[in-house]
């Protein structure tokens, strides 16, 4: 015979996180890199073992994204 107590228990607990609406999640994969990406990446570094500071100082470090040209800032809906 099930306790009642710990039935009234259990559906409270159901009660309060569906109230939370907490919700589980997945990580992204990673796509791993590929044999001519590491060779890639091994030629890139072995060319540019020798630079100085100098040198790094000269190199222009940006990403892919598009940046705006009215000034806005553009967000993903969804993403913070």
């Amino acid at each position: 015979m099930i306790n009642l107590q710990v039935l009234q228990l259990h559906w409270y607990c159901e009660k309060k996180v569906g109230r939370s609406r907490t919700q589980s999640r997945v990580a992204v994969q990673k796509p791993l890199l590929s044999d001519d990406n590491k060779a890639s990446r091994l030629r890139f570094a072995s060319e540019h073992s020798t630079w100085s500071v100098d040198d790094w100082k000269q190199v222009l470090f940006s990403d892919d994204r598009r940046l705006p040209q009215d000034g806005t800032r553009n967000v993903a809906s969804g993403v913070l």
